[in-house]
C-alpha cells in the first residue's frame, strides 16, 4: 500500500511538471505572437487579425494549469492565520474541510464546462478556423487534495450561445442571499481555503439558493479571464522576473547610491530611492522587495545599520512600486472598474504620489537615522554617477519604453507590457550577457505560477462581482453611507479606515476585484474622480501588504533580512506613519493624482 501511494505521488508529480511547463511553453508563445502584432503593424503596415484570439486562448489554458499545479504546491492565496492557533489535529481538519470545498468546485467546472462546450460545438472562434471549444478554456481539476492530487483539464467555451442573465435585472434584496454570499465566503477564508475558491463557492451556494442556472458562474468565470487587457499582468510580471535575474536590478541600486548615499542614514535612502527606480521596471512590491531588499539589506548589516530599520525601509519602500507605473494592479483595478478606465491615465495619476510616497519616507527614514546614530556614505563624484548611470541606461530605458508607448497611444498596455519582456530579454541576453537558461526557465515558471494564483482569483472575482451587482449591493452602500454623512471628507475617511482595516486581513489583488464593485461607485457618487480613487486604493491596499496578519511583502523583507516579524514590528511604524501620511495628502489633494493625466488630455 505505501509503494502504490508514493507511486501515485510520484505520478501527480510528473503530472504538476508537466503542466508547469505546457503553461511556460503558453507564456512563450503569447510573448512571441503579441510581439508579431507589433512588429506587423509598424514594420509591414498591416494586422495580424489571429495573433490577440489565440493569445487569449493561450492565456485561459496556462492560468488554469497554472493553477491546477498551485493546489499542488499550495500557492494559491489564502488567510491561514486561524490555523496557527489550532493545534496540528485541528489544522489537519481544516486543511481537509477546505480540499473537499475546492474539489466540490473543481467537480462544478468539469461538469457545467463540459455543458458549455457541448453546447457551443458548433460556434467558430473569431480569427480561427477551429471549433470553439477545441480552443478555448481548460476547467478546473476534478479534485484537488493539495498534497498529491492533480487531475488534467478540459476544454470550456466561450459561451456565446449560452442564455445570459442580467445584472440589471429588478428586483428586491433579500437578506438571506446576503448571509449566504458573505458568510459563505468568510466562513471558508476562515478555514484557510484560497481565496479565489472562496469566491467561487460562496458565489456557487448563492446561485443555487437564488434559483440561477449554475453554469453563470462558470460562465462568468470564463468570461472574466478572456480579456485581452488581462494579458499585460503576466507581461509584466514576467518581464519583472527576467530582470531579478539578468542584474537590472543590482545596477539600478549602484545608481541610486551614486546619487543619495551621501544624506544621513544614507544607504536607507538609496534603499527608497532604488524602490522608485525598479518600481518603474517591476512594477510588483513583492519583486521589490526580493530584489532591492536582497541586495540592500546586507549591504546595510555590514555597513553597521540595524537590520531592523533596513528590513523596515525595504518593506515600506516596496509599496512606491505599486505606484510607479508599471502596476499591474492599476490595470486589475480597470478591468475590476469594467474597463471603464484608462489605463494609462491611471499609469500617469500614480507618478506624483509615488515620488510623494518616495520623499515622505526618505523624511522618515532621515529622523530615524539621526537619532540613531547612522552614518553618511561618501560621494563618488560626478564622473563616477555618470559610468553608473551609463551602466543602469538600458534599465532606465524600459521605464520611458513602458509608459511612453502606453500614454502616447503607440501600444496598448498588453502590448507595453510584451515589448517590455522582449526588451529585458534582449538587454540581459545580448547587453548584460547575464541570463542563463536556468534564470530563463525560473522566470518562465514564476511567472506561469504568479498569474495563474491572480488570474484565477480574478475569474472568480467575476463571478462574485456579478452578483454584487445582481443583489445591488454597490447600491445599497452608497444609500448606507449617505445616511452617515454626505460630506465626501467623512466618506472618504470612512472608506479609508475600511479599506485599511481589509488590508490588513487578505491580500492585494482579491481585495481590489472584490471592493472595487463595491466602493467606486460610492466614491464617484460622493464627487471623487474614479482615477483618483484608484490611486487612493492602490496606495491603501499597499499600506496592508506591509501590515500583519496577511502582509505579504511584510514576510518576504523579515525573510530576506532574517529578522522575526515582531522585532521589525516594534520599530517599523515610523514609517508606516509616513505611508498613512502620504496616504491622506493624496485622499485630500486630488490634483496630486489628476494634475499630470489632465496635461496628456
Amino acid at each position: 500500500m505505501q509503494n502504490t501511494m508514493k507511486s501515485v505521488a510520484r505520478l501527480m508529480g510528473n503530472l504538476s511538471q508537466g503542466a508547469l511547463w505546457i503553461a511556460g511553453i503558453g507564456l512563450v508563445l503569447m510573448t512571441m505572437f503579441i510581439a508579431a502584432q507589433v512588429i506587423w503593424r509598424y514594420v509591414f503596415n498591416d494586422s495580424l487579425t489571429w495573433s490577440e484570439p489565440a493569445s487569449v486562448m493561450i492565456m485561459g489554458w496556462f492560468i488554469f494549469l497554472g493553477a491546477a499545479v498551485g493546489i499542488r504546491e499550495g500557492y494559491h492565496l489564502s488567510f491561514d492565520v486561524l490555523l496557527y492557533l489550532l493545534p496540528q489535529r485541528g489544522k489537519e481538519l481544516l486543511h481537509t474541510l477546505s480540499d473537499v470545498f475546492v474539489g466540490a468546485f473543481g467537480g462544478g467546472m468539469i461538469f457545467y464546462g463540459a455543458q458549455l462546450a457541448i453546447k457551443t460545438a458548433g460556434n467558430q472562434m473569431p480569427s480561427l478556423a477551429f471549433p470553439a471549444p477545441s480552443t478555448s478554456y481548460p476547467s478546473w481539476p476534478a479534485a484537488c487534495w493539495s498534497s498529491s492530487f492533480l487531475s488534467s483539464a478540459l476544454p470550456v467555451a466561450p459561451p456565446a450561445s449560452i442564455p445570459r442573465v442580467s445584472a440589471r435585472r429588478s428586483r428586491s434584496t433579500d437578506l438571506m442571499e446576503l448571509w449566504i454570499l458573505f458568510g459563505t465566503f468568510t466562513f471558508l477564508l476562515l478555514i484557510g481555503t484560497p481565496v479565489a475558491f472562496c469566491l467561487g463557492v460562496s458565489s456557487f451556494a448563492t446561485i443555487l439558493y437564488l434559483g440561477l442556472p449554475p453554469v453563470v458562474i462558470f460562465q462568468r468565470l470564463n468570461s472574466g479571464v478572456s480579456v485581452f487587457a488581462l494579458m499585460a499582468i503576466p507581461f509584466f510580471i514576467f518581464a519583472g522576473d527576467l530582470m531579478v535575474r539578468g542584474d537590472i536590478a543590482r545596477r539600478l541600486v549602484a545608481l541610486a547610491g551614486s546619487m543619495v548615499g551621501h544624506l544621513r542614514g544614507g544607504l536607507g535612502q538609496v534603499n527608497i530611492l532604488a524602490s522608485v527606480m525598479f518600481g518603474g521596471v517591476s512594477g510588483s512590491a513583492a519583486a521589490d522587495a526580493s530584489a532591492v531588499g536582497g541586495l540592500m539589506v546586507p549591504q546595510m548589516k555590514a555597513r553597521g545599520y540595524d537590520v531592523d530599520y533596513a528590513v523596515n525601509i525595504t518593506v515600506v519602500g516596496s509599496i512606491i512600486a505599486l505606484m510607479i507605473p508599471p502596476s499591474h494592479n492599476m490595470i486589475i483595478y480597470s478591468i475590476s472598474a469594467g474597463g471603464r478606465i484608462s489605463i494609462a491615465d491611471l499609469f500617469t495619476a500614480g507618478i506624483i504620489p509615488g515620488l510623494l510616497l518616495a520623499l515622505c519616507l526618505m523624511l522618515a527614514a532621515w529622523i530615524v537615522a539621526r537619532q540613531r546614530g547612522y552614518p553618511t556614505e561618501a560621494f563618488p563624484g560626478l564622473r563616477a554617477m555618470g559610468r553608473l548611470f551609463v551602466s543602469a541606461v538600458p534599465g532606465l530605458i524600459l521605464i520611458a519604453i513602458i509608459f511612453g508607448g502606453v500614454r502616447s497611444g503607440v501600444f496598448t498596455a498588453s502590448e507595453s507590457s510584451n515589448i517590455a519582456v522582449v526588451y529585458a530579454l534582449l538587454v540581459t541576453l545580448l547587453v548584460y550577457r547575464t541570463l542563463s537558461w536556468e534564470d530563463f526557465k525560473e522566470a518562465t515558471f514564476a511567472a506561469v505560477r504568479t498569474t495563474a494564483m491572480v488570474l484565477m482569483v480574478i475569474g472568480c472575482a467575476a463571478s462574485f462581482g456579478w452578483l454584487l451587482a445582481y443583489l445591488k449591493v454597490p447600491t445599497a452602500m452608497v444609500s448606507l453611507l449617505q445616511g452617515v454623512s454626505e460630506n465626501p471628507l467623512i466618506i472618504l475617511l470612512l472608506l479609508n479606515v475600511v479599506l485599511l482595516i481589509l488590508g490588513t486581513f487578505m491580500d492585494m489583488s482579491p481585495l481590489i476585484v472584490i471592493t472595487t464593485p463595491i466602493f467606486l461607485p460610492v466614491a464617484t457618487a460622493f464627487g471623487v474622480d474614479p482615477v483618483h480613487f484608484g490611486v487612493i486604493l492602490i496606495l491603501n491596499l499597499g499600506i496592508g501588504l506591509c501590515t500583519p496578519p496577511v502582509g505579504a511583502v511584510l514576510f518576504v523583507g523579515c525573510a530576506v533580512g532574517r529578522i522575526p516579524i515582531w522585532q521589525a514590528l516594534q520599530t517599523i511604524w515610523p514609517f508606516y506613519g509616513a505611508a498613512v501620511a502620504a496616504l491622506l495628502l493624496v485622499t485630500y489633494v486630488p490634483a496630486l493624482s489628476l494634475w499630470l493625466p489632465s496635461l496628456f488630455r
